[in-house]
């Protein structure tokens, strides 16, 4: 329970430092918006064009995390496999992890990402 809340509390404050340069840049607040578009199963042009923003907008915020990750590695608690995740992996994790956790799907749509990344690949604590 310590490290779940510990998760929550450190991806809040990462998605706060974030939030200036996300905000401007995201339609899409809350975490059941964007596993919305993740999960878009038409062949339509809109279903594609949102499977295609949600890949782009969750590796976005791994991108954004690692290198910050790196100068803090005491706060970090998303550990990653060496050989990394692919971009359909990282949605295929937040999109289950929103369905399975309906309180989450009122969080911000960054937080989201970020504590279901953390549930999926935990830092092993020394």
């Amino acid at each position: 329970m310590k490290v779940s809340l510990a998760i929550v509390v450190l991806a809040i404050a990462l998605s706060l430092l974030l939030a200036p340069a996300f905000d401007h840049v995201s339609a899409m607040k809350r975490a059941e918006e964007l596993a919305g578009k993740c999960g878009g199963k038409g062949d339509g042009q809109r279903e594609r064009l949102g499977r295609i923003h949600c890949t782009s907008y969750i590796t976005g915020m791994v991108d954004a995390y690692l290198p910050i990750a790196g100068l803090t590695p005491q706060a970090r608690f998303i550990c990653l496999p060496e050989e990394g995740i692919s971009g359909d992996q990282a949605v295929k994790i937040f999109v289950k992890w929103v369905k399975n956790h309906p309180e989450g799907q009122d969080m911000v749509a960054k937080s989201a990402v970020l504590v279901s990344l953390g549930n999926a690949f935990p830092c092993k604590k020394k």
